[in-house]
């Protein structure tokens, strides 16, 4: 999984008021149609927040022992980070040249133009490109079957349309720009959506970033700016790993500044800590047995974590996807110095309350 996808898509920030107003958004007031039922997420004081998981399980589980997500309230308030604000940035990194993405691209990132499901050769004349294919297609009820141009991706065994795959490359490019015009942007064009993103991987090495197998990725430059200026490893007092191979293999961390508006949509992998630093977000988490309600799609056929799921979960469409009627969605509001656990597997869905700067850790 590359870093994009396991960071899994940029976190993000919305605008509410109360855990208990939010219910308004997940069902219609008429108690006969279905709705989603809100749980709070279960919190505790950041004073308490003990080591890694092993530990967490031990304190914090449902009736079958299966960890649960939990929101250690003011626990990163007195980290160093915690001082950090955009303007902070803007003023000591201001000319520090980045690549952002938009939301385009944090809806895109995991996409890829579809084809048709069982392409058929056409007989028709059609003027096709010579690297492309002749093919038949139709609408799902097998009506309306048109010819067709397709090229054929040997990596995702796929057919596409020239013009879908060139908007695709389009909108999950990143947008080069400097810090201080990116905070610039977040301030004044909140309904931008956009993220500036910091991967750093397990143990990575500065080589490693500028030379390495992690130079080519998408927001090396950043990584490189975070290893340079931001050492996460003081700057933050994430838990401490108790469980074996995870003391050797190291921390990775995920710096995230933000815009107001902006969406990770719903996706998992594994657990991870989000220590809120600077604005607020709200965070919605479904358990990994209501996976297959969320209409998701796995990576592959190897990975266990998906890679995307079909719904808006803000916005359910019962008609479409009926299983969503039995969902649970435990949700918080995240303020300044809170830390939210995330369980492996966890789907999440994270959106902005405003412009923020997170910090996201794990093994």
């Amino acid at each position: 999984m590359n870093n994009i996808t396991y960071i899994s898509k940029a976190l993000t920030l919305f605008s509410l008021l109360a855990i208990s107003s939010l219910s308004g958004l997940f069902g219609s007031s008429n108690e006969d149609e279905p709705s989603l039922r809100t749980i709070p997420i279960m919190e505790a004081s950041g004073d308490a927040m003990p080591g890694w998981e092993k530990q967490i399980i031990e304190l914090y589980h449902d009736e079958e022992g299966n960890p649960l997500p939990i929101v250690f309230r003011g626990a990163a308030k007195n980290w160093e980070a915690a001082s950090w604000t955009p303007e902070w940035f803007a003023e000591k990194f201001g000319d520090v040249e980045i690549e952002v993405i938009s939301q385009n691209t944090l809806e895109s990132l995991n996409e890829h133009p579809e084809g048709p499901e069982i392409p058929t050769p056409s007989k028709e004349d059609v003027d096709c490109q010579a690297d492309e294919k002749r093919l038949s297609t139709c609408d799902k009820d097998g009506m309306n079957c048109r010819e067709e141009c397709f090229l054929y991706d040997e990596k995702e065994k796929i057919y596409y349309k020239r013009e879908d795959r060139e908007d695709y490359e389009t909108r999950v490019n990143p947008i080069h720009t400097t810090i201080k015009d990116h905070i610039t942007d977040i301030f004044q064009n909140s309904k931008n959506a956009t993220y500036f993103i910091c991967p750093l991987p397990h143990n990575i090495t500065k080589e490693q970033l500028n030379y390495g197998a992690h130079a080519s990725d998408t927001f090396a430059k950043n990584s490189i700016f975070a290893y340079d200026n931001l050492i996460l490893a003081t700057q933050t007092q994430f838990p401490e790993s108790i469980i074996g191979i995870n003391e050797v293999e190291g921390r990775s961390y995920i710096l995230l500044i933000g815009s107001e508006n902006s969406v990770t949509s719903l996706h998992n992998h594994e657990s991870t800590f989000l220590a809120q630093m600077y604005g607020k977000k709200i965070a919605r988490l479904v358990h990994p047995k209501d996976i297959k309600k969320c209409y998701c799609k796995r990576a592959d056929e190897i990975d266990e974590f998906v890679e995307k799921c079909d719904i808006d979960i803000t916005a359910p469409d019962f008609a479409k996807y009926p299983d969503l009627k039995d969902l649970e969605v435990y949700e918080t509001i995240l303020e300044p110095g809170d830390v939210l656990y995330i369980p492996e597997a966890w789907l999440h869905d994270i959106r902005g309350l405003s412009t923020s700067i997170s910090i996201a850790s794990g093994f």
